[in-house]
């Protein structure tokens, strides 16, 4: 949204598969992939069948069906690109995992996600289900919480560390310390113990480099298309005094298309004037989008048009692929969701629709001598319920393209929903997605429209 491109910034999240069962995990599969944001969105998925207090596959959920509960099946189906690995305890196969989602194609706008088998309570010395001389307790049993401070499984844990590094913690084979002081010390203690391996043959010289270099490999001179020196949300037109009381009609700049377009705001009504509250969001949002060059982002899974936040955006959804006008083919399947939810009982509402008022949307571009556009028909379409027009024009070598939604207002009956259907259907046939720019001389060209003055 930014501008970032697509080898720019990127996220990446490790987490494991209860936490991804949370409500918050599904938007995020649904949002990431609605918002094409490719392999910029980075999931490395611990499945390790274990919780804090439970297994997945056969605790939570019953064995009888842990074969149809797929990790795998899950997130392909929500369309991301999956990656996978049987062992994620082995460095070399998760190095092998994190470069398979690097080398991934740019173009493939799914988000990405490494799956990879794991053991909870993994110990790098354990053996044949032995750690020392204790067995080696994994799952969701070896969750720390189920243990006493200093218990003999800690400590045997512990010995392996002191082995592999020649250091000895202190007090841990003492039992628990009998003071909140003695825990304290003891704690410090033994971080310092911790901390000593990293003088230990210039290990703590090499990660402080390498971390320092890792750091300076990151750019933070990333171009992105917002203006930069400025917090536009202080600019002194959104503060209060500054507001306008009348209704304007201001000149907004898409700054990626360079379309320009007109935009009716109200911020304030006369005494007397009624109407519904939800009217008020969206004249604040558009306002708030003209001013700041539309960094006002609303995000929701639903009731964006409910609540008429849809109508404060000045430029419609964001889509990181399509060309920012967009078409109006869209409408086509709206109208036939509208048709088959059944008889309508409620009046309809005129501004509900597109808003009221206009708004126009100019796109311009200046083409090389000798090139012709083939040019999509016009498309007219008025009813009570508003008006639009679409217009695709070439001057010379000029190309022209302008869309105007002019919102009605009133409240209609319910057998009205017919005339609001055809409305929107005219409207859906202006679904021209791509114009083909001829290349050859005017003698050779057939077909299309060209339209040119």
């Amino acid at each position: 949204m930014a501008g970032a491109g697509i080898n720019a910034p990127k996220i990446f999240a490790l987490e494991g598969e209860f936490a991804m069962t949370e409500g918050h995990a599904q938007e995020l599969k649904t949002q990431a992939l609605a918002m094409q944001v490719g392999k910029r969105m980075r999931i490395y998925l611990s499945d390790n069948n274990a919780g804090i207090d439970d297994a997945l596959h056969g605790g939570v959920i019953p064995k009888a069906y842990a074969d149809q509960y797929d990790l795998v099946a899950q997130w392909t189906s929500y369309g991301w690109n999956v990656f996978t690995s049987d062992d994620g305890g082995d460095y070399a196969k998760v190095v092998e995992l994190l470069q398979a989602m690097e080398n991934s194609d740019a173009s493939d706008k799914r988000p990405v996600i490494a799956i990879a088998k794991t053991t909870k309570g993994y110990w790098p010395t354990a053996k044949d289900g032995k750690l020392g001389g204790a067995a080696h307790i994994t799952g969701y049993k070896s969750h720390p919480y189920g243990y006493k401070m200093n218990s003999e499984y800690f400590v045997a844990m512990a010995s392996t560390f002191e082995e592999k590094y020649g250091v000895k913690f202190a007090g841990i084979r003492d039992g628990a310390p009998k003071t909140e002081k003695e825990r304290i010390v003891q704690f410090k203690t033994n971080i310092d113990v911790v901390m000593s391996v990293f003088e230990q043959k210039g290990l703590g010289d090499w990660v402080a480099d390498r971390l320092v270099a890792l750091g300076d490999s990151v750019k933070d001179n990333e171009k992105v298309q917002f203006a930069e020196g400025s917090n536009p949300f202080l600019d002194e037109r959104l503060k209060v005094a500054s507001l306008p009381v009348e209704a304007q009609k201001v000149t907004a700049t898409n700054r990626i298309s360079g379309a320009t377009k007109e935009v009716a705001i109200s911020l304030f009504k006369k005494p007397g004037e009624m109407l519904g509250a939800r009217r008020a969001i969206s004249e604040i949002i558009k306002y708030m989008n003209y001013v700041t060059d539309n960094r006002f982002v609303t995000l929701a899974a639903d009731l964006s048009e409910s609540i008429n936040v849809e109508h404060g955006a000045l430029w419609g959804h964001y889509d990181p692929v399509t060309n920012p006008l967009g078409t109006m083919s869209a409408l086509s399947s709206t109208a036939q969701e509208i048709e088959t939810a059944g008889p309508r009982l409620f009046p309809i509402a005129a501004d509900r629709i597109f808003g009221f008022g206009e708004t126009r949307t100019e796109f311009r571009a200046v083409l090389p001598d000798g090139w012709h556009a083939q040019l999509p028909h016009n498309v007219d379409a008025s009813s009570v319920f508003g008006k639009y027009h679409s217009e695709y024009v070439q001057s010379g070598r000029e190309l022209v393209l302008t869309r105007t939604i002019t919102g009605a207002a009133g409240i209609y009956p319910p057998d009205q929903l017919k005339t609001l259907l055809r409305w929107l259907r005219e409207i859906a046939k202006d679904d021209a997605k791509l114009i083909v720019i001829d290349t050859a001389p005017a003698s050779t060209r057939s077909g299309g429209n060209n339209r040119s003055k």
